[in-house]
């Protein structure tokens, strides 16, 4: 029975919805709300821009991974850093750089155009905190396995976000 107008249903899951729908627990009006309050923070989520960086987003590295196969660290082929930037936008990435080979040391710089995004790459245990336009993150590492290596937004960014998905390589 409903402990709200007294009706008498055959099941309580009959109840459970009358009075959902004749404004008991939870009427149209407020579950109305609730959804659009639930839409509207899901996209400004992605659109959000900071309005000041903090100083560990900034230029600055946050990760230095040098990373072993069995224990051995594998050097570098030389002391040449090799530079890749990679961008984020919505809803996609822009990689620029050179040729990576096995051994380089490899320094990769994100940068976020629009949105608010961030990045991993799984296979050099890399990763960057959620950003805004105009933000940098770096970091270095060796690239002591070749192969082509998955990386993406880890951030959910909007109705694009799947799309968000990148490679590197190395030789």
């Amino acid at each position: 029975m409903c402990i709200r107008c007294g009706y008498v249903g055959s099941q309580d899951l009959n109840i459970l919805f009358h009075c959902l729908y004749q404004g008991g627990i939870m009427n149209k009006n407020i579950l109305t709300i609730f959804i659009l309050l639930a839409l509207t923070s899901f996209l400004i989520g992605c659109s959000a821009n900071p309005t000041t960086p903090s100083a560990a987003n900034t230029n600055t590295p946050s990760n230095s991974v040098t990373a072993s196969t069995s224990g051995t660290v594998i050097a570098p082929a030389s002391d040449t850093i090799k530079d890749i930037t990679i961008e984020a936008y919505s809803f996609g990435f822009k990689q620029t750089g050179p040729q990576i080979n096995k051994g380089d040391k490899v320094r990769i710089t994100f940068t976020v155009t629009d949105g608010k995004h961030s990045f991993i790459l799984p296979a050099y245990n890399i990763e960057f905190t959620p950003m805004g336009p105009g933000q940098t993150q770096s970091a270095t590492f060796i690239a002591n396995k070749s192969g082509t290596f998955e990386y993406h937004c880890n951030n959910p960014c909007g109705p694009g976000h799947a799309d968000m998905v990148g490679n590197l390589v190395v030789n």
